[in-house]
Parts: C-alpha cells; structure tokens; sequence
C-alpha cells in the first residue's frame, strides 16, 4: 500500500516565494506523474502574471475540461468567446463564497491575480502531452510582450471594488 501525500503549508509558502521571485511571477507543482490519466497541481501565483487566454484540446474519448480551486489568496477567472470578447468572469477566493470552478472542455480561459501569494489547484484530464497542450487564442500577445502588463491591467480593473461586472451573469 503507498502512503497518502500530505501537503503542507511550508510547500504553499515555498511555492509563493519561487513564483515571486520567477520572471513570469508564477510557477507550478506537479502532484501527479507524467503519465498519470488525472493531472494534477499546485500553482502559485503573483499579481502581475500574465496568463495568455487559451484552452485545452484533447483528442476524442478525452474531455478538455480544467478544475480551478483556490487554496490561498484569491483569483479572477475569465472565460472567453472565440472571438476574444469575455464570456463570464468569476472572483475566487480561498475560504470565500466561491472558491472554485470547474471550466468545461473546449473553454477558452484566462486568470488574473488579485492577491500576493496566491495558490490554486489545478486538475485536469492527461496524461500531459506538451505537443497541442494548449492552444491559444488569436488576438493575445505572447508572454512577454510589452501590451501584456496593459492587457493584465485592464483585467484587473475589471474586479477592482466597483466595477462593473459585465456581461451580465458573471460571477
């Protein structure tokens, strides 16, 4: 019989210090193997990361669909139409009245960070395949361009206190 695998809250503090100290104010960890059917892992996350809108293709009999839980901090999640317009956007905080969500497959999505240090878990259908793992959405810069910090602003502004939640119906 394996031994079950706690997480501890030094991995959460140990994950938040690399990712602020990453280039890309982020990094992940992995709780899976790689040919494991269910991916699973961490991510943490600063304010400022950028995050290219995309999705999950998977090949038939596999489902696309992504499992978001926040486990420390709190996150705006936005789905978008093919088209680039945002579909739904949706606060998540830990311990808040929504914390998680479940993106169905074929969703094009994108997070912005609301709070330092924060962590989500994520799972998804696998094994990881890094060829077509993900594919973006036309319109987005890539990471790294000198528009990103301006496309992450904007996405920020639209879960300051106040804003206006459009469209209708988002979370």
């Amino acid at each position: 019989m394996n031994d079950p695998t706690p997480l501890p809250r030094e991995l959460l503090l140990r994950l938040s210090a690399e990712a602020a100290a990453s280039a890309r104010l982020r990094t992940t960890h992995c709780l899976h193997a790689p040919t494991d059917r269910v991916q699973r892992m961490l991510l943490a996350l600063q304010p400022g990361t950028y995050v290219r809108p995309h999705r999950h293709p998977r090949p038939p009999g596999r489902d696309g669909f992504e499992l978001l839980c926040v486990v420390q901090g709190a996150l705006g999640v936005m789905a978008f139409e093919d088209d680039g317009r945002i579909h739904s956007l949706h606060h998540l905080r830990a311990g808040g009245a929504h914390w998680g969500i479940e993106l169905p497959a074929r969703t094009f999505h994108s997070v912005v960070v609301l709070e330092p240090d924060t962590v989500a878990l994520e799972v998804k259908e696998g094994p990881y395949e890094p060829r077509g793992e993900k594919e973006f959405l036309a319109g987005f810069p890539e990471e790294g361009a000198p528009e990103a910090s301006r496309i992450v602003a904007g996405w920020l502004a639209r879960f300051s206190p106040g804003a206006v939640r459009s469209p209708p119906g988002s979370g």
